[in-house]
């Protein structure tokens, strides 16, 4: 199994070739920004009232939920 670094500069190396074609090229492009978007650092997390409605709910049965009152917090 290869390291995530490894298959980016495979394809790198692969779009570096004379006769690599175009649609070729991009679609390694685009491997390659996926590829770094899905291994960057994530952010932390940070929990809100609005991220889990089930357990306010059994914790505060007068919660609700509703577009309304999400945009007014």
């Amino acid at each position: 199994m290869m390291d995530y670094k490894q298959v980016i500069k495979k394809l790198e190396d692969e779009n570096s070739r004379i006769n690599t074609s175009e649609g070729q090229k991009e679609a390694n492009e685009f491997r390659i920004k996926w590829i770094k978007e899905l291994h960057e650092e994530k952010p932390p997390y940070t929990p809100s009232k609005f991220t889990d409605i089930v357990m306010e709910r059994m914790f505060d049965r007068s919660y609700s939920c509703t577009p309304n009152r999400v945009l007014n917090s």
